[in-house]
């Protein structure tokens, strides 16, 4: 039996390229990060077909082809729409670039201070709040116990009021959530969703087909909001119309069981997990680790943010169909700043800071802030909004300044 050699082309789907031996066949692998990769060969043997020229001049012209179907296999990789990249992943070891001396790099100016402990009513907050601002720096506060969203100027003079608690249009039964867009305010109620206009004026409200915890972007007629979790940790986020239907799920994330149910029918709403958008992307943080995942909005995972400590979640115990929560870490929510830092909040052991990452996502340290102040937004002009619970609830303005 005469041996002769086949000129083969092994298409291995995407992310692989084709290779052409012109003896042995062998089968190569592109992998997208270490090139290219041989991992088997093998030689095949038959009865020859065709006479021996007739062969050599057919070997001669398909193995002409062979650069250039090589390199259109490559150009397909690269088009738009391809997964040939994955996500850039950036671990932060150690104490960061300035270790413990962060609080001698930066501080924090107080601009305005808003709240009084007895005084008229839309001046007395409760100890649960969200601020958003808009272009012209009013800033927007959703007091989540006394059921109300409140406006006042750049300054801190107040400009309006609207909403109250109950369970019929435009009342609140356990505002959650708030978002401002150039045109409404949003405020997200648990199962509900409310619509204001910038005067604070009643448009509508929606039932959503899922309970949520927050609003993260609104934009034609999507909502993408934080989905609520019960009886583990975890973050998922979903994408709604505006009249609450469910479109689909964006991004979701699940770890360990907190609570076990033997009958008691104890639920814990729980969770654990922030999410937040920033221009085109949306960063999110995960509850038992300290990873940070940034996603375009067509849900494409492109950077992994970590640094390597651990995170010991919270703990809830349940007794006689009563629960407690023991506080445990976390991280996040992360604030963006226009010049691409990073800002994020952490606990961690019992201690609060705010962790400071570059433009490059290398981390700086972490700043130290006492437990009665919460970050709890940043705005477009890198203004930080602290609610300061003691000896009374405030909103705190400041600014960032390095020294």
């Amino acid at each position: 039996m005469d041996k002769w050699s086949v000129p083969v082309i092994v298409a291995l789907g995407t992310g692989h390229t084709v290779i052409v031996m012109t003896s042995d066949i062998q089968i190569a692998h592109t992998s997208r990060s270490s090139g290219l990769k041989l991992f088997r060969w093998g030689r095949f043997q038959s009865r020859p077909l065709f006479k021996f020229t007739r062969w050599r001049f057919m070997k001669r012209t398909f193995l002409m082809f062979v650069p250039i179907l090589t390199l259109i296999v490559e150009l397909a990789l690269t088009l738009p729409g391809t997964d040939k990249e994955k996500e850039i992943v950036i671990l932060n070891r150690g104490d960061g670039k300035y270790e413990k001396e962060i609080d001698k790099r930066i501080g924090f100016k107080r601009i305005l201070s808003i709240g009084v402990e007895s005084g008229p009513k839309y001046l007395v907050f409760g100890t649960q709040m969200k601020v958003r601002t808009d272009k012209e720096q009013n800033i927007y506060l959703l007091d989540t116990e006394n059921r109300r969203i409140l406006r006042f100027d750049k300054n801190g003079n107040f400009l309006w009021e609207a909403g109250r608690g109950g369970q019929g249009p435009g009342e609140f039964e356990y505002p959650v959530g708030l978002l401002v867009t150039d045109e409404e305010i949003i405020v997200a109620d648990v199962s509900r969703i409310h619509f204001f206009d910038k005067k604070g004026k009643f448009k509508e409200t929606h039932r959503l087909e899922k309970l949520i915890n927050d609003i993260i972007s609104y934009s034609n007629n999507r909502i993408l909001a934080s989905l609520s979790i019960t009886g583990q940790t975890g973050i998922a986020t979903a994408y709604f119309t505006k009249e609450g239907k469910l479109v689909r799920i964006f991004q979701s994330y699940f770890g360990s069981k907190i609570i076990h149910d033997e009958g008691a029918r104890v639920q814990v709403s729980w969770g654990g997990g922030y999410a937040r958008q920033f221009k085109d992307e949306i960063y999110i943080c995960l509850p038992e680790c300290y990873e940070i995942q940034i996603y375009k909005m067509d849900g494409k995972l492109i950077k992994k943010i970590l640094r390597d400590i651990k995170i010991t979640p919270a703990k809830v115990e349940v007794s006689n169909s009563m629960f407690s929560v023991i506080e445990g870490d976390e991280v996040g929510p992360v604030f963006p700043l226009s010049n691409g830092m990073l800002v994020v909040k952490l606990r961690y052991k019992y201690k609060y800071y705010l962790d400071f990452f570059d433009k490059n996502f290398e981390f700086l340290g972490s700043y130290p802030i006492p437990e009665d102040m919460n970050l709890i937004e940043v705005d477009s002009f890198d203004n930080f909004y602290f609610l300061q619970t003691y000896p009374f609830p405030k909103l705190v303005k400041c600014s960032l300044e390095w020294k």
